[in-house]
């Protein structure tokens, strides 16, 4: 007595096909949206941490958004300014140098 099985995976070689175009933009989504809660919770960190901070050091935290391609987002720090002094080089401020 012999056995035989036979089966048609077509189906699921084109879902798998399918899921694996879809992947890079769903990471992409993850973490864009993982890089802006980090970026809300570092906002919300400056706001207790410092005392009445201004608006530019509250909107300081930036977000490089990933996308399809590049797979990596970035959550950074603004240290530069249109006009006036940058925030990196305010502190540590020595008064004795």
């Amino acid at each position: 007595m012999g056995v035989s099985v036979k089966l048609d995976t077509s189906k699921f070689d084109q879902a798998s096909a399918e899921l694996k175009k879809q992947l890079p933009y769903a990471s992409s989504v993850v973490l864009n949206t993982v890089a802006l809660r980090i970026r809300g919770e570092e906002g919300a960190a400056i706001g207790r941490v410092f005392t009445n901070p201004v608006k530019l050091t509250l909107n300081s935290v930036l977000v490089k958004k990933a996308t399809k391609r590049s797979g990596i987002a970035k959550v950074f720090i603004r240290d530069q300014v249109s006009n006036g002094t940058a925030p990196g080089n305010t502190w540590p401020r020595r008064s004795w140098m």
